[in-house]
C-alpha cells in the first residue's frame, strides 16, 4: 500500500506535481464527456504545468509575508 504521507514528507514538490497533473487529467475527462471537448494530453500536461508554477509562486509569497493586520 501507498503512504501518501511517507511520499508527500520526502519530496512535496513532486507530490503536489502529481496531484496537479491528476486534477488536471480529471478536468479534461470531464469536458470531453460534459461538452465532448478533446484535450491533447501535451495540452492538458502544459495546463497542469503552469498551475502547478502559479501555485509554488503563491505559496513562496505567502510564506516570505508577514500579513500582520
Amino acid at each position: 500500500m501507498l503512504d501518501w504521507k511517507q511520499s508527500y514528507a520526502k519530496d512535496k514538490e513532486a507530490f503536489t506535481s502529481l496531484v496537479v497533473l491528476f486534477l488536471q487529467l480529471w478536468e479534461a475527462k470531464n469536458l470531453f464527456m460534459i461538452q465532448g471537448r478533446n484535450s491533447s494530453s501535451q495540452d492538458v500536461f502544459l495546463k497542469a504545468q503552469s498551475i502547478h508554477h502559479d501555485f509554488r509562486c503563491i505559496i513562496s509569497f505567502v510564506r516570505h509575508c508577514s500579513l500582520d493586520i
